[in-house]
């Protein structure tokens, strides 16, 4: 099973005299658009998270990986299990999630947002593995 969401807006502006004050902004707006999974449907195992910012026209890069999952943690929390967040992760602790964050410049016409997509049980592949029919016997015409 896997999740696609997006957060319409762009993150916050993260300093340390603001950063508890944003996250707590952030949580409840991500998990408005976001919404709750039901019961059933709520995650028990391991999940893994791609979050990638869609940059807007006058946005420029976070500058660092860091500043990016600080930015992200209010968006982070919207996706834990409740009463916090909407069920799409168990907790966003090691053992329950990992996270790979990307920044997008190419798309800037789409943004600002934040593009969410959740596998769960084995991590993603990026890499090709092989071409398709790889193996296979030949069909009777390529003989």
């Amino acid at each position: 099973m896997t999740h696609h969401l997006i957060y319409q807006g762009p993150l916050p502006r993260m300093n340390k005299r603001d950063s508890a004050k944003w996250v707590r902004w952030t949580r409840p707006k991500a998990l408005k658009q976001f919404g709750v999974l039901p019961p059933g449907l709520q995650a028990t195992r391991h999940a893994y998270v791609t979050v990638t910012r869609v940059m807007g026209p006058r946005e420029r890069p976070l500058d660092s990986v860091e500043n990016f999952r600080f930015a992200c943690k209010g968006l982070t929390d919207a996706l834990k299990r409740p009463p916090w967040g909407g069920g799409y992760i168990v907790d966003d602790a090691d053992r329950w999630a990992t996270f790979s964050f990307m920044q997008d410049e190419t798309r800037r016409d789409q943004g600002p947002r934040v593009e969410i997509d959740i596998r769960y049980g084995h991590p993603p592949t990026t890499e090709v593995v092989g071409l398709m029919g790889a193996g296979l016997p030949p069909d009777e015409g390529e003989r």
